[in-house]
């Protein structure tokens, strides 16, 4: 199952009000900070709007957001794999025949 669609799942029959979600729970749910929503929000990676002076998010763009994030903490994860593999590949090499 690709990102969209596992981001999809996830987040199907989660709105808080119907069509829109608040930043407190898109934070919750996208595994974010709020202040990483906002900064996300302001740099137009997540599109949002104002309704009574505060931000709301269409909960169907929940999965167009949630799978780049995942698709960077991907990324963010294997470059510690492979920094940890070329400062430490011949100790763990040992670790593992001992």
């Amino acid at each position: 199952m690709d990102f969209i669609a596992r981001a999809k799942e996830k987040f199907k029959d989660r709105d808080a009000v119907p069509g829109m979600i608040t930043t407190k729970n898109a934070a919750k749910l996208l595994g974010i900070s709020r202040v990483a929503v906002f900064q996300k929000i302001k740099s137009g990676e997540i599109p949002a709007g104002k309704l009574c002076g505060n931000y709301v998010i269409k909960s169907s763009n929940l999965p167009n957001i949630y799978a780049p994030l995942m698709l960077n903490e991907k990324a963010h994860i294997n470059g510690f794999v492979n920094r940890v593999i070329k400062e430490y590949g011949e100790t763990l090499k040992l670790l593992k025949n001992s």
